[in-house]
């Protein structure tokens, strides 16, 4: 409200409609900080490389103290484990976001080629993260460490996406091995033409079909096989 004199109202009055947020909490704020550190270091993972990967780098990427980066991850390799163990955790996410363009009981090669979209978009992080681990035993460690205690919610996140093999013994080795064909699709794709990835794309989903067709098992209500 302005005064008689044409200035702003600065009374508790004049400000009593505006309320500012609640100042966050400490967990908020490293969370927060966390999120930004893993971030950074997934764009220097892509744009760098693992070996120009460097907590100097993530640190300024990610504008935070030394102090802070280190409270979090005191090596390069738990920082590259932990960024990669999210990312992989996130998947399901960005899957999601994708099926939800398409219509409801969407075929089983209609999800895995949202499934391959999303590896080749991120193709050059997780080839430049995999080449790392076969040479870095260390960085295997840090991330098998990372990894495992998220496996078996992974695994019921993903069965949500692919419900085929959601009661099946091996369906965390089968969705794993989905992901390793995707890879391998995704190094096709450089040397070979688009029809070529594309038929082996086929290929596969129909391998992945009669595989299902052969447990005897029925698909769950409103998912097709085809």
């Amino acid at each position: 409200m302005a005064t008689a004199s044409g200035s702003a109202d600065r009374s508790p009055r004049g400000a009593a409609g505006r309320r500012s947020k609640p100042p966050r909490t400490q967990a908020e704020r490293a969370h927060q900080t966390r999120s930004r550190i893993l971030a950074a270091t997934l764009n220097c993972l892509k744009t760098r490389g693992y070996a120009g990967t460097t907590l100097s780098r993530v640190q300024k990427a990610a504008r935070v103290s030394r102090g802070a980066l280190l409270h979090h991850f005191r090596t390069k390799h738990e920082l590259v484990a932990a960024a990669m163990a999210t990312f992989y955790e996130g998947r399901l996410e960005r899957h999601q976001r994708q099926l939800a363009a398409l219509p409801p009981g969407a075929s089983l090669r209609d999800r895995l080629s949202v499934m391959q979209s999303e590896a080749e978009q991120f193709f050059p992080v997780t080839i430049e993260f995999n080449l790392a681990m076969s040479t870095d035993p260390r960085l295997y460690a840090a991330f098998d460490k990372a990894i495992e205690p998220r496996l078996g919610d992974m695994k019921a996140d993903y069965s949500k996406l692919l419900p085929e093999f959601a009661d099946d013994a091996e369906g965390l080795w089968i969705l794993y091995l989905i992901g390793c064909f995707h890879r391998g699709l995704c190094l096709e794709a450089r040397v070979s033409d688009p029809k070529t990835v594309e038929k082996t794309a086929e290929q596969f989903a129909q391998l992945l079909e009669t595989y299902i067709a052969q447990r005897g098992e029925k698909k769950p209500p409103g998912v097709s096989a085809k």
